[in-house]
């Protein structure tokens, strides 16, 4: 299910997270930039009121979602019970997608990082971990 997006400016990521037996959420984040100045973002949280960011806030988030690709890109999803996340980011009409299931692999500290960001500016209580 799509969230509202009327002026919210340009989608830059999204974090799906599918529950067993409680349903889907997601988190998407847009900025709307003037000439390397931000103007406007949000992040968006189903259920929830869009929530403002100030510049710093929106430069912090940027900084930790411009990660270089991790060198393991593929991963086993499998399982019956858990959660299986999806953090798809937008740029310069390019898309990437990490996807996973319950505990993110070693070596995507960087990944694991920008996506328990993006969950704690929502307010969600979910949180990513490695695999150990």
């Amino acid at each position: 299910m799509a969230l509202e997006a009327d002026n919210c400016g340009n989608l830059t990521a999204r974090l799906s997270i599918m529950t067993a037996f409680e349903g889907d959420q997601e988190i998407e984040f847009y900025m709307n930039d003037s000439k390397g100045i931000i103007k406007h973002t949000k992040l968006l949280y189903q259920g929830t009121d869009a929530i403002e960011l100030n510049k710093d806030q929106c430069q912090e988030l940027l900084g930790l979602l411009n990660f270089p690709h991790p060198a393991k890109t593929e991963t086993k999803m499998a399982g019956l019970d858990g959660v299986d996340y999806m953090l798809t980011l937008y740029k310069n009409d390019n898309e990437k997608t990490y996807s996973w299931w319950c505990t993110a692999p070693r070596g995507w500290e960087d990944v694991v990082t920008a996506t328990n960001k993006l969950l704690s500016m929502v307010g969600c209580k979910e949180k990513v971990e490695l695999e150990e």
